[in-house]
């Protein structure tokens, strides 16, 4: 059923971010607080990150079938990119695809056949070589990412999160080897770089 296995919300700590000013933290600190209500666990860094996916896994006997990856980075209009895992960033280059497949590979058995993964970083989208690899390194899943800034608002102790597409951003869908654009849940084929 698509309904089983777990939703799991890794968000980067604001404690642990290596970017210092109150734009960055505060952001990480909305995100944690708004996915709060589904269990948000925040991670120092791609090991921690690693360790409380497989732990969560182990403890409920579940396979994930979303993950939330909340974080900092950016794509570029070039389709490359970097995010962060905790505080350990990830560029789209072959050294980096090759180390990110050996630190994520404990993950791999604990996705369901159709998991879906979300980059919830800036312009994550316009980087199609870096959710491609991050597909492949979780074997071939769907990751998500969109092609505007990720807003957060945080007043009278509610929080919010934005991915701009009520307001024309896209939601890009990426594979190891092939990329679609999703708007108004129609599928349309979209050129990786």
């Amino acid at each position: 059923m698509a309904g089983d296995g777990l939703e799991l919300y890794l968000i980067t700590d604001p404690a642990t971010e290596n970017q210092k000013d109150s734009n960055a933290t505060g952001y990480l600190q909305d995100l944690l607080d708004n996915y709060q209500p589904e269990g948000a666990m925040a991670v120092r860094n791609v090991d921690d990150f690693v360790n409380r996916v497989v732990a969560v896994c182990l403890l409920t006997g579940k396979k994930v079938r979303k993950l939330v990856i909340g974080c900092h980075g950016n794509g570029l209009d070039t389709g490359s990119g970097v995010f962060h895992i905790g505080a350990t960033p990830y560029v789209s280059s072959k050294d980096d695809a090759e180390e990110l497949k050996k630190k994520l590979a404990p993950i791999v058995p604990w996705l369901t056949a159709h998991a879906d993964v979300y980059i919830l970083t800036c312009k994550a989208g316009k980087s199609t070589v870096l959710l491609g690899m991050v597909s492949d390194a979780l074997g071939g899943v769907a990751v998500h990412g969109f092609t505007d800034f990720i807003y957060t608002t945080s007043f009278l102790g509610y929080t919010s999160v934005d991915d701009q597409t009520d307001d024309g951003a896209d939601e890009i869908v990426c594979w190891s080897n092939e990329c679609v654009q999703v708007r108004t849940n129609a599928l349309r084929p979209f050129t990786r770089r």
